[in-house]
C-alpha cells in the first residue's frame, strides 16, 4: 500500500456520519440566534462536515476512544438540547465535543491554542463553546 494514502480513521468518519444525522431530527435547527446557540455561523461554513472532520483527525492526533466518548457527548447534547444542530453550527459542535473528549480519554494532551487553530477559531472562543457545551450536558 502507498504510504502517501492514509486510510481514514472509521471512528472519525462515523462521527462525522453521526454528527450530520443529528441535523436531521425535527428539532433541529431551531436555535439560530448567536445568544442562544454560540456554535451557530451567520454564513456557510467554509468546508463540508466530512473534510472538517478529516482535518481534526489529521491534526489532533487523538486516541479511537476520544471519537467514541464524543459521539456520546453529541448524543446527550442532542437529548437536552436538540434545536442547537444545524448545519452552520455541527462543524464547532463537533470541534467542542472531540476536544473535551480527547482532554478526558488521552493521556497526552495539546495546548488550547493547538485545538483552537485545528478547528479554525480563536482560543477564547474555543474556551466558550467548551464552557456551553458542558453548561447543557450539566457537567
Amino acid at each position: 500500500m502507498d504510504a502517501s494514502k492514509k486510510v481514514a480513521n472509521p471512528f472519525s468518519v462515523l462521527l462525522g456520519q453521526y454528527a450530520t444525522s443529528l441535523c436531521a431530527h425535527p428539532e433541529a435547527g431551531t436555535i439560530t440566534s448567536s445568544g442562544e446557540n454560540p456554535f451557530f455561523l451567520p454564513h456557510n461554513p467554509p468546508i463540508p462536515l466530512p473534510a472538517f472532520v478529516q482535518r481534526l483527525e489529521r491534526y489532533f492526533a487523538c486516541s479511537v476512544e476520544a471519537y467514541v466518548v464524543a459521539a456520546v457527548y453529541l448524543q446527550r447534547l442532542a437529548i437536552v438540547r436538540p434545536g442547537l444542530f444545524h448545519a452552520r453550527s455541527v462543524h464547532k459542535i463537533v470541534l467542542a465535543a472531540l476536544t473535551i473528549a480527547t482532554k478526558f480519554t488521552d493521556d497526552v494532551v495539546c495546548k488550547q491554542l493547538h485545538y483552537a487553530l485545528c478547528g479554525g477559531i480563536e482560543v477564547p472562543e474555543l474556551n466558550n463553546l467548551e464552557d456551553f457545551f458542558l453548561r447543557q450536558l450539566q457537567f
